[in-house]
């Protein structure tokens, strides 16, 4: 029985410390928002090539990079598919990935949003995954934490020096 309420409270420290995590980076996110004009600004056009077979299978992507003087602070990577599109925006903090927010736009003024995703990093770990307002099982975390480290380190080697 002393077993089980160790465990519990272990289980209850370790899910306080994430939420406090979360609210963190929550308000570094809003607070980089607040200041993202005050940031330098850079952006490349890239080109994602799946094959070189046939022209349709080109991908135009806007990336822009805002940073301060000592390190980059979000990076926001936007995929345009003529009147559709998906958009990556990281958030960074120390270097460190802390924050992804994904989602898909439609309609060529940009009128549609969906399929809205949070990803919350800390120490280069996945602490939460919502998909609208809804967690996702931690069961498919794996992938998606690989997925999205990888990203955050091809947007970083496109950044013009």
């Amino acid at each position: 029985m002393r077993f089980i309420l160790i465990a519990c409270l272990l289980y209850a420290g370790s899910l306080f410390s994430e939420e406090k995590a979360i609210l963190e980076i929550r308000k570094y996110y809003q607070k980089t928002e607040q200041n993202l004009k005050t940031y330098t600004q850079a952006k490349i056009d890239y080109t994602h090539k799946k094959s070189h077979v046939d022209e349709t299978d080109l991908l135009d992507e806007e990336i822009y990079f805002y940073s301060n003087k000592k390190e980059i602070v979000k990076i926001v990577g936007d995929i345009v598919f003529d009147c559709s599109g998906s958009v990556n925006e990281l958030t960074y903090k120390n270097k460190e990935l802390i924050f992804v927010y994904s989602y898909k736009w439609s309609g060529c003024n940009r009128e549609g949003k969906s399929d809205e995703s949070r990803f919350y990093f800390q120490n280069h770990k996945l602490i939460q995954w919502k998909v609208g307002e809804e967690e996702v099982a931690k069961l498919k975390w794996n992938q998606k934490e690989k997925e999205l480290l990888k990203l955050s380190v091809f947007y970083l080697k496109q950044f013009p020096k």
